[in-house]
């Protein structure tokens, strides 16, 4: 079972300080992982605390993460409230181009869903 989630684990990690780490590299805070949750324990957790079953509430978990990927390929953004909004960006290859007519999906490096957590969450 997951532990208490009031406080975020942090760990010191070093960055730079070139390939044999010889040089002078600076350290940052970085977010300790303490696993990952299962669609099936998250699913648990939710009917823990509310009148639906477990199997309810994965079959809304699964509509919901079909339903967000096909909304994020045709181009919109998701945004669940208090939490964040869900959109995709693409990466490119190399350098751009000069003229907009030049731009072509072969530029395309990856494309990725970017996650940016609404205001409130941050407080």
């Amino acid at each position: 079972m997951i532990e208490s989630a009031k406080h975020l684990v942090i760990k010191a990690k070093r960055i730079g300080g070139g390939l044999r780490g010889t040089g002078k590299g600076m350290y940052y805070p970085t977010a300790v992982s303490r696993g990952t949750v299962s669609m099936q324990e998250l699913a648990q957790r939710m009917a823990e605390k509310s009148a639906m079953n477990k199997g309810d509430i994965l079959c809304v978990l699964v509509n919901l993460a079909t339903e967000m990927k096909w909304i994020l390929e045709s181009g919109h953004s998701v945004k669940i409230d208090d939490l964040g909004t869900f959109s995709t960006v693409v990466e490119c290859k190399g350098q751009g181009v000069e003229k907009e007519e030049w731009v072509s999906r072969s530029m395309i490096n990856r494309v990725r869903v970017r996650f940016r957590e609404c205001v409130s969450r941050r407080k």
